[in-house]
């Protein structure tokens, strides 16, 4: 027998299209959406942190020296000084860590 078909396979063949289209498109909208989807999330994240974090930084700062002012006698410099001494010390450990690049040699 040269044709070894039954006619239920050759009735099938829309149906077996049909679920091949449905998940070549699955794949596609898989690898595609996927990875647009996370950036997307990524970019929200991102823009959100980047909104938030100086509000937050500032707050702590102003609310470290109202903190620092209340046990700190005396007028407001005080504080001022002693958050300026410690951002220096952190500043000064920082550049020493830095790590120092070397010029081109020619």
């Amino acid at each position: 027998m040269a044709n070894d078909r039954h006619p239920a396979d050759e009735q099938d063949w829309p149906s077996q299209a049909t679920s091949y289209v449905v998940d070549l498109v699955d794949k596609v909208a898989v690898k595609t959406s996927n990875p647009a989807k996370l950036a997307s999330r990524a970019l929200v994240w991102g823009l959100g942190i980047l909104i938030v974090a100086p509000v937050v930084v500032v707050l702590l700062l102003v609310g470290l020296v109202r903190v620092l002012n209340n046990y700190l006698y005396g007028d407001v410099f005080y504080a001022y000084f002693a958050l300026g001494i410690v951002f220096m010390i952190v500043a000064a450990v920082l550049l020493r860590k830095a790590v120092k690049v070397q010029p081109p040699r020619t």
